[in-house]
């Protein structure tokens, strides 16, 4: 309850999860029609994705600790703000240097939102629910994911100016809707306390980055096979993309209350397993419909195991939730970042049996969570 005896708008905290990957996603399938309106290439037009992913890494870094020393709900009304201003920035833009301007304020102001909002849900959470409450955020991440280029694709037909129209309203009504308590306040304690740079943090960084390696060879190399081996048109090729969102949207809930019930050593561990062994099913696999179920797998594994990493580190440092939190999703794009520098250039010399090869990741990821962790059970 909030300071008035209300129930806290918490979906507005899982919306919030949704903006972030999409608007990351979002301009992927509607690069030719924006570099046109400012008369420039694709090649250019794509500097779009860089100039938002390469500050949203570095802030990630910091934002978490920064948004505990100024208030999580200050700090989040001001991001989407930014975030506001940003989208209206490229809505009217007339040239490729206003677009990667706006861009890039997206990205330091998502750098913000998503460890934030993480950090109030996992303030209002229980302890015995914060798996399956990370868990449904993750959710939420996924349909954002899986929903982009999709979302991307009708605005670039439309006019993809439409596209940044929805995401100012959006962070409009989310900077209005975002609610002002509802969290456990955190007892105080001795300077210092709130350090990320502890066992927890580093083994939950390091497996977000080896599972999203994995997760992202799936993405790329999946898409790769479907059309090279399998002859999928560019709309069959999207939809195997996006099943692992779908499936992640899906087992969100689920996945966290396997967490929530077996702790995280166990859970994460199988979860990292099974997210290798659905790698295996999809680089092994003699047909389409094969492929799709090791992507289905795979993208309810890794939504399982970065609620496991999650929780693992706001454990790890209770005080400093969204330091901890932000530090973790700083690891995983990393891991997501290198993905195709490896991936990509194995598999055009080697062929399919690299998307296998990928699971090697998710396998890291498994040892690190079932043997370092430093946790029994809870």
């Amino acid at each position: 309850m909030d300071g008035r005896g209300r129930k806290p708008r918490v979906w507005a905290l899982y919306a919030g999860g949704f903006l972030g990957p999409f608007g990351g996603g979002m301009t992927t399938t509607m690069l030719p029609e924006m570099g046109h309106s400012v008369h420039v290439g694709v090649a250019d037009a794509a500097l779009s994705i860089t100039v938002y992913m390469v500050p949203f890494a570095a802030v990630l870094l910091i934002s978490g600790s920064l948004a505990e020393r100024w208030g999580k709900q200050r700090t989040l009304r001001a991001a989407y703000a930014v975030y506001i201003a940003a989208s209206v920035l490229i809505l009217f833009a007339s040239s490729l240097g206003l677009i990667l301007l706006g861009r890039g304020l997206q990205g330091i102001a998502n750098a913000f939102v998503t460890p934030v909002l993480l950090a109030v849900l996992s303030d209002m959470a229980s302890s015995e629910r914060l798996g399956r409450t990370l868990g449904l955020f993750g959710s939420c991440q996924a349909a954002g994911q899986a929903m982009a280029p999709f979302a991307g694709g009708i605005a670039a037909e439309l006019g993809w100016r439409w596209a940044f129209a929805a995401s100012a309203v959006v962070g409009l009504v989310l900077m209005v809707m975002t609610p002002s308590g509802g969290a456990r306040t955190a007892p105080a304690v001795e300077k210092g306390s709130g350090n990320v740079l502890r066992r927890g943090v580093i083994v939950a960084a390091l497996a977000a980055a080896a599972a999203y390696l994995t997760m992202m060879g799936m993405l790329l190399l999946g898409a790769l096979m479907a059309s090279d081996t399998f002859g999928a048109n560019p709309t069959m090729r999207g939809l195997v993309v996006a099943s692992c969102g779908v499936a992640g949207l899906a087992a969100g809930p689920l996945v966290g209350s396997f967490t929530d019930r077996v702790g995280i050593r166990v859970a994460g561990a199988v979860l990292a397993l099974v997210l290798a062994g659905a790698a295996v099913i999809a680089g092994l696999a003699p047909a389409l419909i094969v492929m799709v179920l090791g992507m289905l797998i795979g993208g309810a594994a890794n939504t399982g195991v970065r609620a496991a990493t999650s929780v693992l580190a706001v454990r790890t440092v209770p005080n400093n939730r969204g330091g901890a939190v932000s530090f973790v999703l700083a690891f995983q794009f990393v891991g997501a970042a290198i993905a195709p520098v490896i991936w990509v250039p194995l598999y055009h010399a080697n062929g399919d049996q690299v998307l296998a090869w990928a699971a090697g990741g998710a396998v890291v990821a498994a040892i690190l969570l079932g043997v370092f962790s430093g946790t029994s059970r809870k």
